[in-house]
């Protein structure tokens, strides 16, 4: 513990100290980021979680952390557009940004992408396709008799999977739902429950979603 706190700290003294010897801020900050070690913290009273399941690594979590920690050295707009509007202030390659964060935490932020934010994507394309059917659906027509979303994309309805999730976990059912464990974990369930064809079919329905509500770079 004590070491991952050694290193967390390198990480804000790099960040900063690099910005103030003219580095920019947000190659200063994939390099922090390098050298951040702790899958979580809290701090006055706020639980910060990076690291879910063990291997899907949030890393615009962290990175709003540290810009915050970052003591005004980082312009406000440029900050916000790349918080709030996804708009990187610097165009790097997909080679560039994996050899800044490293190897470890590319594959974990991979595991976050694809896991957590595409999974995310493709639940709500299909709650769209449930939710337009229900519209062109006969009035006297018992809606239940559609199969929900979760059942859809996992072949289990919403409850089934909640209640196999909340076995293994320490979440109310009130957080299970909007938990990103939750999600990874259908993520998981899903590509051990399906064929290749369609896995790559649901993945791609996520995200084209994605696409729609933003812009997708591999900082998404």
């Amino acid at each position: 513990m004590e070491s991952s706190i050694q290193e967390d700290n390198k990480a804000i003294s790099h960040l900063r100290q690099s910005i103030v010897e003219g580095k920019h801020w947000y190659t200063a900050l994939l390099e922090a980021i390098a050298l951040w070690e702790d899958g979580q913290e809290n701090v006055d009273g706020q639980s910060y979680r990076y690291l879910i399941g063990g291997e899907a690594f949030d890393l615009r979590l962290l990175a709003r952390r540290l810009l915050q920690l970052a003591n005004g050295l980082v312009p406000a707009k440029g900050k916000a557009a790349f918080l709030k509007n996804n708009q990187p202030p610097l165009q790097i390659t997909h080679e560039q940004f994996k050899e800044l964060i490293g190897d470890t935490k590319y594959k974990a932020y991979l595991n976050y992408f694809y896991g957590i934010t595409v999974e995310n994507a493709l639940i709500s394309a299909v709650q769209k396709q449930v939710n337009k059917e229900l519209k062109m659906y006969p009035c006297c027509q018992d809606p239940r008799e559609f199969e929900d979303t979760y059942k859809r994309i996992y072949g289990k309805d919403k409850e089934s999977l909640v209640s196999h999730f909340n076995g293994n976990s320490k979440y109310t059912e009130d957080s299970i739902e909007k938990s990103a464990e939750f999600t990874y974990w259908l993520f998981k369930y899903r590509l051990n429950n399906s064929d290749k064809e369609r896995i790559a079919s649901d993945t791609q329905k996520g995200l084209k979603n994605l696409s729609k509500k933003q812009r997708v770079t591999f900082w998404t």
